[in-house]
């Protein structure tokens, strides 16, 4: 079957009339606060659909080759055909992951992470590049897919992978190279063996996620809901890995609308802006030690604050 544009501009028009006229008739019979955010709501997603199905060369592209690399202030940056690698440690067991091109988060996390005295071993191999700390190991191979391993075993501030190259390790976090469409990131993380994830903010699911799909976009659900309803109030984009072999924590520094599909990997589409990601390595405790400090802890309010509350 043909795919045209142009009949889908038209389709998508045409249910946009119809909805505008329903929402019109609400209005019309008194309910005028409901109809007016019902209107913004409308033209809001109208717009969206509209600019995406006008979005020039709308199709799939890898990150494709790299073309260059350099080292830089505490990581590294790898220009690819068709799009740009900057990973950073800014801690000695936190890995900052940032795709371009995009738009960078209007307002960034804060770093509370403080000073971190930690040495950074940087190796440059014939298809893939290493950075490395004395807690762990960063590898980015040449099609743009990541590998962190986590060092708990041995005593030398070395590397495992400077040390001996036919030493095994475990996995702790693995992701395949990205890829986008417009202005559309999908990133796509492999989880291991017996693998579960939790978080995402507040989800009507099971506490592990995996096998489920969600929409982060916080909405008002109007009253009561039930298992398996989704978008909620209040959808974060962040994650704790667990396995095995480790656990981590995942907080992808965007704010646009995504959709999220978990099974024997996590795959999650950002609407817009740069695919920017913050991996924390450690046990649980530690990970969300280290995710509050990055993004601020509210302040305690006083006791006599501390009453019935309805949320």
């Amino acid at each position: 079957m043909a795919f045209s544009l142009g009949d889908t501009t038209q389709k998508v028009g045409a249910l946009g009339r119809k909805a505008t006229n329903a929402v019109k008739g609400i209005g019309a019979i008194g309910l005028d606060t409901s109809a007016k955010v019902a209107m913004a709501s409308l033209a809001d997603s109208y717009s969206s659909v509209r600019s995406l199905v006008r979005v020039p060369g709308f199709r799939q592209l890898s990150v494709g080759r790299p073309l260059s690399s350099s080292k830089i202030p505490a990581g590294l940056k790898v220009n690819f055909e068709n799009a740009s690698l900057e990973i950073t440690i800014p801690a000695s067991q936190i890995v900052l992951i940032a795709w371009s091109p995009g738009q960078p988060p209007t307002v960034p996390a804060v770093d509370h992470l403080g000073e971190d005295s930690q040495q950074l071993y940087y190796l440059d191999g014939q298809d893939r590049w290493y950075l490395s700390t004395a807690g762990m190991d960063v590898v980015v191979f040449s099609d743009g897919s990541i590998r962190i391993y986590r060092r708990t075993k041995y005593k030398s501030k070395k590397s495992v992978i400077e040390r001996t190259s036919g030493m095994k390790s475990e996995i702790i976090y693995e992701t395949l190279p990205p890829h986008r469409q417009g202005v559309r990131w999908t990133y796509v993380e492999l989880l291991r063996k017996q693998g579960c994830v939790f978080g995402l903010g507040e989800q009507a699911a099971p506490l592990d996620l995996v096998g489920h799909s969600f929409t982060l976009w916080n909405r008002d659900p109007g009253g009561s809901y039930g298992p398996g309803q989704n978008p909620l109030y209040m959808a974060i984009p962040t994650y704790l890995g667990l396995h095995p072999g480790g656990s981590y924590l995942v907080f992808h520094e965007n704010s646009h609308r995504a959709n999220v599909k978990i099974s024997d990997k996590v795959e999650i589409t950002f609407d817009s802006g740069q695919l920017r990601s913050y991996v924390f390595i450690g046990d649980p405790p530690q990970v969300l030690e280290d995710y509050c400090r990055l993004t601020g802890l509210p302040p305690l309010p006083p006791i006599w604050a501390l009453g019935y509350h309805q949320s």
